[in-house]
């Protein structure tokens, strides 16, 4: 399992550097093209969301295990509604997506390994 993790003011620069960071992860993980680019756009909108709910700075973990996982943790914690666009892009750029009463969105994306691979 590899881990890594991002910490930065909840603005648009620092948003930039988590969708790089995103297609970084992405590619170490052996995600398709496609698949990562998706992640990307799903990380870009919750962070937006979040920022939009008053977030003051960010902290992202990813864990790549059986899975490639991103969590976003917002300081101070939010009480968060989201607008059914935004659900319907993360839903639909993710294979999972979770939200936590504080704030916290978490995304998943399963690596699409195809038969030749294995």
């Amino acid at each position: 399992m590899r881990v890594s993790e991002l910490r930065g003011p909840a603005d648009f620069a620092f948003v930039r550097l988590v969708r790089t960071m995103t297609l970084a992860v992405s590619a170490q993980a052996d995600l398709s093209v496609d698949d990562a680019d998706e992640l990307r756009m799903a990380v870009d909108e919750a962070c937006n969301a979040l920022i939009k709910a008053g977030a003051v700075t960010l902290g992202v973990t990813f864990v790549e295990s059986d899975v490639l996982t991103l969590t976003i943790r917002p300081t101070p914690q939010l009480s968060l509604a989201i607008t059914p666009t935004t659900e319907l892009i993360l839903r639909t750029m993710t294979d999972a997506m979770m939200m936590q009463s504080d704030g916290t969105i978490s995304l998943e994306r399963r690596f699409s390994r195809n038969s030749a691979d294995e």
